[in-house]
């Protein structure tokens, strides 16, 4: 874990009303680095860091996480584009994530549908 923060740590600092946000970033990177997705996107969802948002939206897509890939879209105020679901999908299938994969597959074809 980044700084050597321990659930109880982490959840305080998340909960900190006046976390400084040039401290937040920072972990957050340390916990993408160290593959602590969700947590990274916690720490950068709370500093407002778009930009770090933006980057593990890539690494998502990359790792076929749909579950992250709509949180990460969805707190950056964006809907998943067809594009960007169907690239999840391929990646998902490589990686053995079926269920990810035809979720994101799905969704894909609604939005082609128009719904």
């Amino acid at each position: 874990m980044p700084a050597k923060l321990d659930t109880i740590s982490r959840r305080k600092i998340l909960n900190d009303t006046s976390a400084d946000p040039a401290r937040l970033s920072p972990l957050a990177r340390e916990f993408a680095d160290q593959g602590f997705l969700s947590d990274a996107v916690d720490f950068f969802d709370k500093g407002k860091d778009s930009e770090g948002l933006t980057g593990l939206l890539d690494k998502a897509v990359a790792e076929g996480d749909l579950f992250l890939v709509r949180r990460i879209t969805k707190i950056l105020g964006r809907k998943p584009e067809r594009d960007l679901l169907l690239s999840v999908a391929e990646n998902a299938d490589k990686l053995g994530k079926t269920l990810f994969a035809g979720q994101a597959r799905e969704m894909a074809e609604n939005i082609g549908a128009g719904q």
